[in-house]
């Protein structure tokens, strides 16, 4: 457990993420654009993935590193998104890849094979940096959980970020949250755009017009702005359709790029009449980055971002961004410099911001150029990927501090397998409740189909599951 730490030219890296592609999310974009820098820089890769292959890395010609496939399961308290199951399996995969890599760091996204992970990295001698991308309890707030429940979720993530030797996120402002609900934050990592594929300069005029035309229902005069994202209600979705509605909104169109469990939704609602474009499915980045610079304005209504990657790659791409204030966002976005900040879920503040853009096209060449700027200055993926290199190096060095006798091994050690058997033997009981409640809903819902009601003159609540006459 001694030894006298130097930073290496070149290292060893395995990373683990529970979005790769074909997912469609910022943490697979933040992800696989690290993977590709750390290989750009020389470092040697391992990559953990809850994908059965990696076809869809894009890697722009750099080899495909090893990886190992962790088994997975979509929990019935969150059927939209697959998570990583703290198996014996997963334990021994982890363990062996170890074993044969021999990692001078692993960096993992904090979810549920956090604790393994962590557990695995102590035993092996192997220093473990966690970084927390996702929300967990506003989730868990939008799907109305139990407090309890929330709590628990915190006292997690909150002894997560102890036994792992470094924890970062992404942005102050979800950094002050995460400090708020126990967690120990000791970093905020950049995330960076491909500059050579996001810029205003990836499509010809000719091809913008028809893009336009194309999304517009052609209309390649109307103000036609872009949704780019995981089509999921907590994404707020709604809050853009109801935009659309608003007085001053006649002649504005919202293209809808992504994928997710409410696409088949919204592509019902693809049609001139209501305005909407959306074919649900994978798109390329440099597909993507064209239909960034062909629109005029990137719109999102979710609160759960801990960043907003597509705000940064829309403003790459010379598109000024429509955003709520909130956590993430607000730390992107300069309100009225390089984009606008309205009021979260208020599709009339949404609306008026537009309506600016709209009137004033000098204001959005203007918006543009400065979110152009911000990005090409402090967003390089050279920029980013030596700052996390450095992180890692922190990170190694807190490890052989925190190592400085056998005795503190054994007592994370003993802390910490109690709490991965612990959180095995939870999720898998949580499960199976949540499983037995939607059971139970559905042989209520059965029967009262098939009651008669009453009185068919008497108004019912809508939500009721008995059926009018």
């Amino acid at each position: 457990f001694f030894f006298d730490y130097r930073p290496p030219v070149t290292m060893r890296v395995a990373v683990y993420s529970h979005s790769f592609p074909p997912s469609i999310d910022g943490v697979c974009r933040r992800m696989s654009s690290l993977v590709y820098e750390l290989l750009v820089g020389g470092h040697q890769v391992l990559i953990f993935t809850l994908e059965s292959e990696l076809s869809g890395l894009d890697l722009r010609g750099q080899p495909t590193p090893t990886y190992v496939t962790l088994e997975s399961a979509f929990p019935a308290a969150y059927p939209m998104k697959r998570i990583g199951k703290p198996s014996v399996t997963n334990c021994y995969r982890i363990w062996n890849a170890f074993r044969d890599f021999k990692p001078e760091v692993l960096h993992c996204t904090v979810d549920a094979l956090t604790l393994l992970f962590g557990t695995i990295g102590l035993a092996l001698g192997v220093p473990v940096a966690g970084s927390i991308h996702t929300d967990v309890d506003k989730i868990m707030r939008s799907f109305k959980a139990a407090e309890w429940a929330i709590k628990s979720g915190w006292a997690l993530e909150a002894a997560e970020s102890r036994l792992v030797d470094a924890c970062a996120t992404t942005s102050k402002s979800y950094k002050e949250e995460l400090e708020h609900r126990w967690c120990t934050i000791d970093h905020v990592v950049l995330t960076a755009v491909n500059t050579q594929v996001f810029n205003p300069r990836c499509v010809e005029a000719e091809e913008r017009r028809a893009i336009r035309s194309r999304l517009a229902f052609g209309h390649p005069d109307a103000f036609l702005v872009l949704y780019v994202g995981r089509l999921s209600l907590e994404k707020s979705i709604d809050v853009l359709l109801d935009m659309l509605m608003q007085p001053g909104m006649e002649n504005v169109y919202l293209a809808i790029a992504g994928d997710g469990p409410i696409a088949n939704d919204l592509a019902a609602l693809h049609s001139e009449e209501n305005r909407v474009y959306c074919r649900p499915g994978f798109l390329s980045h440099p597909e993507l980055a064209k239909l960034y610079a062909a629109c005029d304005a990137h719109v999102s209504a979710s609160v759960f971002e801990t960043l907003g990657n597509t705000v940064l790659e829309a403003q790459a791409a010379g598109t000024p961004v429509i955003v709520p204030y909130a956590q993430g966002f607000k730390d992107t976005v300069k309100h009225e410099s390089d984009g606008f900040l309205f009021e979260a879920g208020c599709c009339q503040s949404l609306s008026q911001y537009l309506a600016k853009l709209q009137a004033n096209p000098t204001l959005r060449n203007e918006m543009a150029e400065a979110g152009l700027q911000k990005v090409r200055g402090e967003r390089t993926a050279e920029a980013v990927a030596c700052d996390y290199v450095q992180w890692y190096d922190r990170t190694i060095k807190r490890r052989a501090d925190r190592m400085t006798t056998p005795l503190k091994l054994v007592g994370l050690l003993m802390i910490a397998w109690p709490l991965v058997f612990g959180f095995m033997i939870t999720l898998r009981v949580y499960d199976w409740l949540v499983d037995c409640q939607q059971k139970a809903m559905g042989i209520i819902d059965a029967l009262s189909d098939d009651r008669e009601p009453k009185d068919a003159g008497v108004p019912r609540n809508p939500k009721s599951p008995v059926k009018a006459a």
